[in-house]
């Protein structure tokens, strides 16, 4: 049968939480789907990881040196052959009904280009917040990046962002989406459980990426929430420090 859903999933030395992200896809209740690893020039054993899945379902793209999450990510919506995408990150997972559900909501959902459902977290004890943006009449929508599908047409016309290797800066691409007169919907239920990366100390610049973030906030003139200001400011100091001349004993 002819797939009639995409998993896009960048990655980029993610070899010590890959492999739960790709058994969340064989658990799948509805096989009815393919799934497009980008591999971002990873250094670790990520692409020896992928290259040892034994499914036609899947397609592994090697960019062999890094360009960045938000090209990746642009890579691989432009290789789906289906009509939704769900939008996948390293280490997250996908419950059962993830695709079978994607379907029935667009389907039963004709007016709406991007569906968010909501989303657990794999450390427990943990909420997760959602990013938050303007819509296209000024209102505050929020929801996190894993827990997002669209349908095809919306990545024909908005890209991720390239500008930064850390993020691929979604807040900008569903703010774009939004002015762009595409639909939002929301599913309440969680369709996936997200890595939050507390003990990572690999891979990707966190710190970093917030401060992108930060600015995307302002560029859309979007409120900074408190602890994505205290976040910044405690960067701020500590990049002073680094710059500041060491004493000398007199």
């Amino acid at each position: 049968m002819k797939p009639q859903v995409s998993f896009v999933l960048p990655c980029w030395n993610a070899a010590f939480v890959i492999n739960q992200t790709i058994d969340s896809f064989f658990e799948q209740s509805n096989e009815n789907f393919e799934v497009i690893i980008v591999d971002d020039g990873s250094s670790d054993k990520t692409i020896e990881i992928i290259n040892d899945i034994d499914d036609d379902r899947f397609k592994i793209i090697n960019l062999r040196c890094r360009h960045g999450a938000g090209m990746a990510r642009n890579i691989g919506n432009m290789e789906a052959h289906t009509p939704y995408i769900c939008v996948t990150d390293c280490g997250d997972v996908y419950y059962e009904n993830k695709v079978q559900t994607v379907i029935n909501y667009f389907k039963d959902n004709p007016d709406i280009d991007i569906m968010c459902s909501a989303t657990d977290s794999l450390s427990g004890d943990e909420c997760i917040t959602p990013r938050v943006f303007k819509g296209r009449h000024g209102e505050k929508l929020g929801f996190e990046h894993p827990g997002v599908s669209y349908r095809k047409q919306v990545v024909e016309q908005i890209k991720y962002r390239t500008t930064s290797l850390h993020t691929d800066q979604y807040d900008a691409f569903f703010n774009e989406a939004a002015l762009a007169g595409f639909k939002f919907g929301v599913y309440k239920l969680p369709l996936s459980a997200k890595c939050t990366f507390n003990n990572y100390t690999g891979g990707r610049n966190l710190d970093k990426a917030l401060l992108v973030k930060a600015n995307i906030y302002r560029e859309f003139g979007i409120t900074l929430p408190d602890w994505l200001i205290e976040h910044e400011r405690n960067m701020k100091c500590q990049n002073k420090m680094k710059l500041q001349p060491p004493k000398t004993k007199s």
